[in-house]
C-alpha cells in the first residue's frame, strides 16, 4: 500500500513514500494527536502539518519533504485508506488478521463490495500495518476537508430573514423603509455573490483533488500488482514482500526485470535483492 522511492509521475510534486517515511510520518502525526496544543476533538488545528514537516526532518534529516504538498497529500491518502478500512471492519462479513495486518474477507464479497466503495480498492490481500495507530489518531473526529454546513446554512437563513424583512417593510410607505429595503436588497446580492465565488473555489478544488485522486489510485494499482506477484513467491514473508516492493518502485529498471524474469527465476531474484539491502 506504500508509495516508495523518490520521484514519480510527470508532476513534478509526486514522489514514492518508502516505508520508513510512512512510519515517522504516522509515528509523528500521532504524537501530535495527543498534544491539545495540536489537536482538539474536532480534530486538528491549523499549522499542524508544518510541525510535522519539522519533526519529520529532525529524524530524515535529506527527505525533501514538505507540508504542501507532500505531506498533506499522504495524510489524505492514510486517512481515506483509513476510513474505507473502518467501514469495512464495521460491516458483516469482513474481518482482520492481526498478525498479517491484513484484511479478512471472501474476494467476491469484497469485490462486490469495492463497486460501490472505490476507496476501499487496493485493501484486499494488501498489510495495512499502521491501522490501529490511525484508530487511536482518529477516534473521535475524521478529517472532511467540506466546507461547513452550518456556515452554508446561517447564509441561507440569513437570505430568508432578508427576504422577509423586505415584503414586510414593502408594504410601509415610509421613505425610511424604503431606504432600508434598498440596504437588504444590496446585501443579499452581495451574499449572492459570495456563494457564486464559492462554489467557482469549489469546482476548482474537487477537480484537482480528483486528478490527484487518480494518480494516487494508479500508483495504488502499481504498487498492488507488484505485492500480488511478489508475495506468491514461497518463502517471502509479508514484511520482506514490502522490502523488495520498495527496492521495486524505487528502481524502475529493476522492477522490468522482476517481470520479464521466468516463474523459476523470481524468488532467486527477490532473495538477492534481500541480500544486497
Amino acid at each position: 500500500m506504500g508509495e516508495e522511492g523518490s520521484n514519480r509521475g510527470r508532476g513534478k510534486n509526486k514522489r514514492f513514500w518508502t516505508f520508513e517515511e510512512d512510519t515517522v510520518l504516522i509515528k509523528y502525526l500521532h504524537k501530535l494527536s495527543l498534544d491539545p496544543k495540536s489537536k482538539s476533538e474536532s480534530g486538528f488545528k491549523s499549522g499542524y502539518m508544518n510541525k510535522l514537516e519539522e519533526m519529520i526532518k529532525s529524524v530524515l534529516l535529506n527527505c525533501g519533504l514538505k507540508a504542501d504538498p507532500h505531506i498533506e497529500s499522504r495524510i489524505k491518502h492514510w486517512t481515506e485508506k483509513y476510513s474505507a478500512m473502518a467501514e469495512m471492519l464495521s460491516t458483516s462479513g469482513f474481518g482482520r488478521d492481526s498478525d498479517k495486518k491484513m484484511l479478512q474477507v471472501e474476494k467476491t464479497v469484497f469485490d462486490e463490495w469495492a463497486k460501490a466503495h472505490k476507496k476501499a480498492k487496493g485493501l484486499d490481500g494488501v498489510p495495512f500495518p499502521h491501522y490501529e495507530t490511525f484508530a487511536e489518531i482518529y477516534a473521535k473526529d475524521k478529517a472532511t476537508g467540506e466546507v461547513s454546513e452550518s456556515f452554508v446554512g446561517a447564509i441561507d437563513n440569513m437570505n430568508v430573514e432578508i427576504a422577509n424583512q423586505s415584503m414586510t417593510i414593502e408594504s410601509d410607505e415610509d421613505d425610511d423603509a424604503n431606504e432600508l429595503v434598498a440596504s437588504l436588497h444590496n446585501t443579499s446580492k452581495t451574499f449572492g455573490k459570495i456563494f457564486e465565488d464559492i462554489n467557482a473555489n469549489l469546482g476548482t478544488m474537487e477537480n484537482s483533488w480528483s486528478k490527484a485522486e487518480e494518480r494516487e489510485q494508479k500508483m495504488d494499482d502499481e504498487v498492488n500488482k507488484v505485492l500480488e506477484e511478489v508475495m506468491k513467491l514461497d518463502g517471502v514473508s509479508p514484511s520482506e514482500s514490502l522490502e523488495v516492493e520498495t527496492i521495486l518502485m524505487a528502481e524502475k529498471h529493476k522492477l522490468r526485470i522482476f517481470f520479464q524474469a521466468p516463474t523459476n527465476l523470481k524468488k532467486q531474484y527477490v532473495l538477492d535483492l534481500l541480500k544486497k539491502k
